[in-house]
């Protein structure tokens, strides 16, 4: 079970949760997949784990848009999955 905090977003409907490893994290690559594209309306969702070198990322989905994923750890964007869940959000819009 994941739980999380709920969306800066009060148009939140729903979550995306994606996954990514470690190992690629810590060489710089990025290789989130979606593990769930519609967590629904509560900050939690069941996903099946395997290995330890896993990490997951939250998505809020608010009218048919996925918001960002926030900032790496230099300031910029976090890039969508290559089988993102939704549309990224147009403008933009990220949690500050």
């Amino acid at each position: 079970m994941l739980s999380w905090g709920g969306s800066c977003s009060p148009d939140a409907t729903a979550y995306a949760v994606y996954q990514g490893t470690l190992a690629a994290l810590r060489s710089g690559v990025w290789d989130l997949v979606p593990r769930s594209c519609g967590a629904g309306p509560e900050p939690e969702a069941v996903v099946p784990v395997g290995p330890d070198d896993l990490f997951f990322v939250v998505a809020p989905l608010a009218g048919g848009f996925e918001g960002g994923l926030g900032t790496d750890g230099w300031g910029a964007p976090r890039p969508a999955a290559a089988a993102a869940c939704a549309p990224p959000d147009p403008l933009g819009a990220t949690c500050p």
